[in-house]
């Protein structure tokens, strides 16, 4: 039989890199939580895949993510997997996952209070090491980035972009020189991540071109100030921040510009 073979071409699809974002704050109190959660929706939202890690020690944690966002009612019916414990324990995270909104949420749980120190760290390195999304957002408390004694203990040049969030005002810059300076010293050395600024509570009183010099980058963020009475009626609602309109549209512009300046 005489036939006639045509080659069509093939679409093979790709897997994009996986992007691993760190966000952590020039200090503590700054809105970190708030712009890393953020960031997670957002990415989520255009279609990809993402893990948000808690990266923090949980005797020191001032405020928790899964309480603020009323997690125990969210998976009433369903199992929430500790993920602290269970690495704690030696246990694996292998086909486990907290998804909500689309977002497999990693998260410090109120029965992880009595983990210290150096417990946290081991399990904060073992959670950075096992994240596989597309997107990998990992919330870090500034003193796992470098502690006061400059040691480190966060995997940071594993990750491919640092957001650092800073409160403008001069006191609270001033406060967190030595560790800016750090920032700027790992990022040169490894040659990554690629650093960046978020500075939050942008209002009248705030010389940009002053914070900008401090900060000594071009790559910063100005996020638009956000109203705390909404903030707190998030929380009393049970609801995430970027469920209010307000919160999302301000974010929103934010997260495109540094969507469209990063590469994978």
């Amino acid at each position: 039989m005489r036939r006639e073979f045509y080659r069509t071409e093939q679409v093979i699809p790709v897997r994009r890199r996986q992007l691993n974002i760190a966000v952590t704050g020039l200090g503590r109190g700054v809105g970190t939580t708030l712009v890393a959660a953020s960031a997670a929706f957002y990415f989520a939202e255009n279609g990809e895949s993402v893990t948000f890690t808690e990266c923090a020690v949980p005797s020191e944690a001032e405020g928790l993510l899964y309480d603020g966002a009323a997690m125990d009612q969210r998976f009433i019916g369903r199992r929430f997997c500790p993920v602290y414990e269970v690495l704690r324990s030696g246990g694996s995270l292998r086909g486990r996952g907290n998804y909500e909104m689309n977002i497999n949420w990693r998260l410090i749980t109120p029965q992880d209070r009595n983990i210290g120190r150096e417990e946290a760290e081991r399990i904060v390195c073992r959670l950075a090491d096992n994240a596989g999304d597309d997107i990998c957002i990992f919330d870090v408390q500034p003193g796992l980035i470098v502690s006061d004694g400059g040691h480190a203990v966060f995997p940071l040049a594993d990750m491919d972009v640092l957001l650092v969030v800073a409160d403008p005002m001069p006191s609270r810059l001033a406060a967190g020189k030595d560790r800016l300076e750090w920032i700027r010293q790992a990022g040169a050395a490894e040659g990554r991540p690629d650093v960046w600024f978020a500075v939050s509570g942008k209002g009248a009183g705030v010389s940009r071109r002053q914070v900008a010099g401090f900060l000594g980058g071009r790559n910063i963020l100005w996020i638009p100030e956000l109203d705390r009475q909404e903030l707190y009626r998030d929380e009393f609602h049970c609801r995430f921040h970027w469920q209010n309109e307000n919160v999302r549209q301000a974010m929103t512009g934010v997260f495109t510009k540094l969507s469209q300046s990063i590469t994978r």
